[in-house]
């Protein structure tokens, strides 16, 4: 019962499941229409990079992200279709979103976790370790209110970036904002400019 377990007993279920032999999807039956469409999703992307390369998607974003589990979870399907780890390609990428108070305040020590992972440092190698991250405005507002959610977002890409300079880790930020005021939009060169120094880095 995979939803029963937690955060800690997910991760471990998944780290093992990652360092064995692939099955054999074809052989599953039983699974409900989500998991099945869920599997020939990923299928399907890994048919359209084999045909076309990796540039034809673009990264697969964990929205709600609250720990390694969730990060680990798409890793080991796309494995299991031989889309990462397996194969010589760069692979899938995988983005995490940080949305409410709690996982951006979380969220430097949740990537920490994995670069340091020994499976997901092991696919972030093949992405020459570039990692994007992307932060959610609405949810923050929501969730914080809207001045608090801006303190929030900016000391949560303080600690991204610091965490990425430490494990030598290629930041790309994310941010989404929508288009009202309320979500945190606004003029863009304005909300560029008003970002921490450190989260800006090429």
């Amino acid at each position: 019962d995979y939803v029963a377990l937690t955060a800690p007993e997910r991760t471990a279920l998944l780290t093992d499941l990652l360092q064995r032999d692939n099955p054999d999807l074809d052989a599953l039956d039983g699974l409900s229409d989500d998991s099945a469409e869920t599997i020939a999703l990923f299928k399907l992307l890994n048919r359209a990079v084999t045909l076309y390369g990796s540039d034809i998607i673009g990264p697969y974003i964990i929205s709600m992200t609250r720990g390694v589990d969730d990060m680990l979870t798409p890793l080991l399907l796309a494995k299991w279709v031989g889309l990462c780890i397996d194969d010589d390609r760069a692979g899938l990428a995988i983005a995490p979103l940080f949305e409410t108070r709690a996982d951006l305040d979380a969220s430097a020590d949740i990537m920490a976790a994995l670069f340091t992972h020994p499976i997901y440092a092991q696919h972030l190698a093949r992405l020459n370790r570039q990692q994007m991250i992307m932060i959610g405005y609405s949810d923050s507002n929501k969730d914080a209110g809207y001045l608090a959610a801006q303190w929030e977002l900016f000391q949560a890409q303080e600690r991204l970036a610091a965490v990425c300079r430490a494990h030598a880790v290629a930041l790309t930020l994310f941010h989404g904002r929508g288009g009202t005021i309320a979500r945190g939009g606004g003029p863009a060169n304005e909300a560029i400019l008003a970002q921490p120094a450190e989260s800006i880095d090429g």
